[in-house]
């Protein structure tokens, strides 16, 4: 959306910049044809259909689903601080379904920190390799997080 709204102002300027509007198209033509896959796959899920395990890069997916976001992200005024592990081991997965697991992840993370004030909406992205062949995928956000429950006996807490 936010390349659309891009290539739009770049056809209404007096001094138009092909350069920019090609770039803007592209990452249009990307974004969309990571779409149609996840839509894809979405259907695979819903049909039940298995889909073979491959070696997966948990860096770069993360980096991939982070470009489709960025714009909104950034819109809403959320900082992203990354924090990838080097050197991580593949995962076997389906990439598809990782990549969904972890937009629907950072999207909660940005609903949290709805009004959240400035500097506090930020959201933190971790890989790392904690225990032998196992990647571990953190998200921390600004939010306020969730209330404890009130409680009808007599003991408080402060």
């Amino acid at each position: 959306m936010s390349n659309a709204q891009a290539a739009r102002l770049v056809l209404a300027s007096e001094h138009r910049d092909e350069s920019e509007l090609r770039g803007a198209l592209t990452d249009i033509a990307d974004d969309a044809r990571r779409a149609a896959q996840v839509i894809r796959r979405l259907r695979a899920l819903l049909r039940k259909e298995w889909t073979e395990p491959k070696a997966v890069d948990v860096n770069g997916l993360i980096l991939e689903v982070m470009t489709l976001l960025h714009g909104d992200m950034d819109h809403k005024g959320i900082g992203l601080e990354f924090s990838l592990g080097k050197d991580l081991p593949p995962v076997l997965s389906d990439a598809i379904q990782l990549q969904q697991v972890i937009l629907n992840v950072v999207i909660n993370a940005a609903e949290a920190m709805a009004g959240a004030s400035p500097g506090r909406a930020y959201a933190t992205i971790e890989t790392a390799e904690r225990h032998p062949g196992t990647v571990e995928i953190t998200v921390r956000d600004g939010g306020s997080g969730v209330s404890e429950p009130t409680s009808t006996g007599s003991s408080s807490r402060s």
